[in-house]
């Protein structure tokens, strides 16, 4: 017999990876909605949302117990946006979804996806992205009606806490030598960093005039200016590199 839905939002609680939220497991079976919108009662704001793409995340949440205490029942807040979506922004304009605009971003593996946003968000990315001179590797969270909104995008370079802090590291700089699995920079972030086996490497690629995630490490030579990214733990082991335009 399930028990009142919990009158109450829980501010920024975790999914432990065991399945515990705010103390309370999640039963094998519970059902999980993400709400993202301005009208709880359209159906179309609701996406449903399995028990294991919640481990791990960060939510808002109002939730109902069964007699056993175990959570049968959740309503999260856009659940969906807590996935961080990493990339260059190559592309964007006007589309006829709801916001009105959109952007393009090139993932880490490769693949261009667009996502919705309004004019004003579009522009203040763009700002943000920077020229191919100098291209910004950016971070989003996309709600589930596929729109990024204020707030939900940033500079890797800043540390956003929703970018995951101080796990993230950003270094820039010349490339003084690359060896033995680490590129030594000089300038400002001087020192010498490794980077992991499959590094993805973003670089310009002047016949198609557009940056693509398809590079090696022999395009990383002495006397060009890249940027390092830390983006998928906390091991100081480089995952992106972007060779930024000659």
């Amino acid at each position: 017999m399930k028990r009142s839905m919990l009158e109450i939002m829980l501010f920024e609680k975790k999914v432990s990876s065991s399945g515990y939220y705010n103390g309370y497991e999640l039963a094998s079976n519970v059902v999980i909605f993400s709400y993202n919108g301005d009208d709880y009662s359209k159906a179309d704001n609701y996406t449903v949302v399995s028990r294991e793409s919640a481990i791990g995340k960060e939510f808002s949440a109002s939730y109902a117990l069964n007699g056993d205490d175990k959570i049968v029942l959740m309503i999260a807040d856009d659940l969906v946006a807590n996935d961080v979506i990493f990339g260059l922004v190559t592309g964007s304009g006007s589309n006829n979804s709801d916001a009105g605009y959109y952007i393009d971003v090139l993932t880490p593996d490769g693949k261009t996806a667009s996502y919705d946003c309004s004019m004003t968000v579009m522009n203040d990315i763009l700002s943000k992205a920077g020229s191919d001179d100098l291209k910004n590797l950016m971070g989003f969270k996309v709600s589930s009606n596929n729109e990024i909104k204020s707030g939900n995008y940033a500079k890797v370079v800043t540390k956003d806490k929703f970018l995951g802090g101080d796990d993230v590291l950003a270094k820039t700089g010349k490339v003084d030598k690359i060896e033995n699995g680490r590129i030594t920079l000089k300038d400002s972030d001087a020192g010498s960093y490794g980077y992991t086996n499959d590094v993805v490497i973003y670089k310009y690629d002047a016949d198609d005039n557009k940056y693509k995630a398809d590079g090696d490490t022999s395009d990383i030579e002495t006397g060009k200016t890249v940027a390092m990214f830390d983006i998928d733990g906390e091991d100081s082991v480089y995952d992106v590199v972007v060779i930024f335009k000659a």
